[in-house]
């Protein structure tokens, strides 16, 4: 078995936490319009720092749409989600990629969960990426740092300063988690909790 398949099939055990990152494409459309948003679904979401200022990461493709509207616009929002069939549902579609228009139904128009701003989460300005409406809601709206984009490989490891956290985390539980992936397919439910420490 080569190392590639070694590291692979390791890390098919490892929970990875499922996030969708939206972004508006500027170079489409300076106002907003849905024909430019984009989005991805990343198991690589992390926090690297919280001081002095927040700071998160993820990995995507060079060649992403997605990543091409992070640099374009200079914003991205990441969505988390409960291990629900909702959560899992909208992420499987950012998973497909934006040739599939994630933010659309099949007869073109705007998904229900489809937003630009909403009364909790205003658009900032015209670039501010696409909001998914989702409850509870798990949002963080966050600054490019391109001088600190890392490439590696046919991936980018993108880095972003946190603006502003949306949460509305009525009815959520100490054991509820955010949706994951795990050996090949999305959490069905919660991990095991031992005692804190």
């Amino acid at each position: 078995m080569s190392l590639h398949e070694r590291v692979k099939g390791l890390m098919r055990h490892v929970p990875h936490p499922v996030a969708v990152i939206t972004s508006t494409d500027i170079s489409i459309s300076t106002n907003g319009d849905p024909s430019a948003w984009r989005g991805a679904t990343v198991s690589s979401f992390n926090t690297v720092t919280l001081d002095p200022t927040p700071i998160v990461s993820f990995n995507i493709k060079q060649l992403s749409s997605t990543y091409e509207a992070i640099k374009t616009s200079g914003l991205f929002n990441v969505h988390l989600f409960l291990c629900d069939q909702m959560g899992q549902k909208i992420a499987e579609k950012f998973a497909r990629g934006n040739a599939s228009s994630p933010f659309h139904r099949r007869d073109g128009t705007l998904a229900s969960f489809a937003r630009w701003r909403s009364d909790t989460v205003p658009a900032f300005r015209p670039n501010s990426p696409p909001i998914i409406q989702y409850f509870p809601k798990f949002q963080i709206r966050c600054r490019y740092l391109p001088e600190k984009a890392v490439e590696i490989g046919d991936h980018m490891v993108v880095f972003g300063e946190v603006e502003h956290v949306y949460d509305r985390l009525d009815g959520v539980g100490d054991t509820d988690v955010c949706l994951y992936y795990v050996n090949g397919r999305y959490a069905q439910g919660p991990l095991g909790f031992t005692h804190r420490h």
